[in-house]
């Protein structure tokens, strides 16, 4: 496989939602979190320089709209809405558009007095930030999870134990309270496109910046290549044009 082409594959530009996402029990509190990513360190243990977030997020939850979630790399910053009535939108920044789709709403998400994970196995419990949370692994100790009650299970710190590092996920700060509404639509000024265009144009984007020597006719030859296997790109194009009344 060319270098080119292998970037494009590896290269995370869109978070696509699932049909059927769960959205906040009714019952969960108002709150925003703020946690990040750190590959091979655990900044808790190594509070230093070289220790620095990979991936940064904001998450948004009202129980009567739904959850907002804001995710920022070096290179991309995407946001994503899921709403109680099954609404999914995802705005891409660096493109300033975004796309909306109806999905049928999964089951609301079950409270759960010590947030009991399917599979999974109770090792403890642990106050972090404050807030009590109940400590899980599954699999072979391949994950780890501190599930906060008091905040609908939110996970306050995962630990993923996969090869090559492990990637600690850790909260910095939980705010209760409603957000403002503003979070759970697209940013102003930001255009509507269909799902196979906003991709086209973040992917192409990310090609050329991630390879400065890329052209736009063989970042265009990579797009269209990856386009003709995406399957569930394909499928969610087709429910976008359904939507909005366009042929398929």
């Amino acid at each position: 496989m060319p270098l080119r082409f292998a970037i494009l594959i590896a290269f995370p530009v869109v978070l696509f939602a699932q049909p059927g996402q769960r959205t906040p029990a009714q019952t969960s509190p108002a709150f925003t979190a703020v946690y990040a990513d750190y590959w091979g360190c655990d900044p808790a243990v190594q509070a230093t320089p070289a220790c620095q977030p990979k991936a940064n997020y904001t998450k948004y939850v009202d129980p009567n709209i739904g959850t907002a979630m804001v995710s920022r790399t070096a290179n991309q910053t995407i946001t994503l809405i899921t709403k109680r009535d099954g609404t999914q939108i995802q705005a891409l920044h660096e493109i300033k558009a975004y796309f909306s789709v109806k999905v049928n709403p999964g089951p609301p998400a079950e409270s759960s007095a010590k947030c009991a994970v399917p599979d999974g196995t109770l090792i403890g419990a642990e106050s972090l930030l404050g807030i009590e949370t109940f400590k899980y692994s599954r699999g072979p100790a391949a994950m780890v999870s501190w599930l906060a009650p008091s905040l609908d299970c939110f996970p306050l710190r995962s630990e993923f134990h996969f090869s090559p590092s492990t990637t600690f996920q850790v909260a910095s700060n939980v705010t209760l309270g409603t957000p403002p509404a503003s979070v759970f639509a697209p940013p102003a000024g930001f255009v509507e496109l269909s799902p196979m265009e906003a991709q086209h144009q973040i992917t192409t984007l990310m090609l050329r910046r991630a390879n400065l020597a890329m052209t736009a006719g063989e970042a265009e030859k990579a797009w269209a290549k990856s386009a003709e296997t995406n399957v569930g790109m394909q499928r969610q194009e087709s429910i976008w044009r359904r939507q909005h009344g366009l042929q398929p």
